[in-house]
């Protein structure tokens, strides 16, 4: 496990400069901001924790990777598919930085059929799992909203949050 997240965390590192380097930073500034990126506290707790969150911070970066690539525009059309993949397979709110990559790099025609491939992907990619997992939901629905995973105070409840919201602010300034 440690060996994989050590490799995550080296190919995080040499995408990021890879990303910078692109972006026309010189030699000295990508290593720098590279080196700042592995030493912040989103990358020293994240990349400690066995999750999937460096795997999608990857993907985002993969994908700005290939919009800064200067062959992007020319290159074949099943690159800019499997970036977006990439992003959407991790989660729905990574694929925005998918899609903004597209709509960026391709005409909008071109960005909805790069887009709709990539949903079509990404559902076959599920029906895969699916045969494999047959307890596995589908990605885009059939599971509980997101509203009602949040519990909505009552309002015998509200004047205490509100108390307590007011009161913290009073106790504890943010200077």
């Amino acid at each position: 496990m440690q060996v994989s997240t050590a490799g995550l965390a080296a190919l995080w590192a040499g995408l990021l400069y890879s990303v910078l380097r692109r972006l026309g930073l010189t030699l000295f500034d990508a290593t720098l901001f590279t080196l700042v990126g592995l030493t912040s506290a989103a990358a020293v707790f994240w990349f400690a924790v066995s999750e999937l969150f460096a795997i999608g911070s990857l993907t985002i970066l993969m994908a700005l990777w290939g919009i800064t690539a200067p062959e992007q525009r020319a290159g074949p059309a099943l690159v800019p598919v499997l970036l977006s993949a990439a992003t959407l397979g991790i989660t729905v709110t990574n694929w925005s930085v998918g899609l903004l990559c597209t709509l960026l790099t391709h005409r909008l025609k071109e960005a909805v059929g790069v887009s709709l491939a990539a949903v079509g992907l990404v559902c076959g990619a599920w029906g895969v799992q699916a045969a494999i997992y047959p307890h596995s939901r589908f990605f885009l629905g059939g599971h509980e909203t997101s509203m009602e995973a949040v519990r909505i105070p009552q309002p015998a409840e509200a004047a205490h949050v509100l108390t307590s919201l007011v009161g913290h602010r009073w106790s504890c300034p943010i200077s």
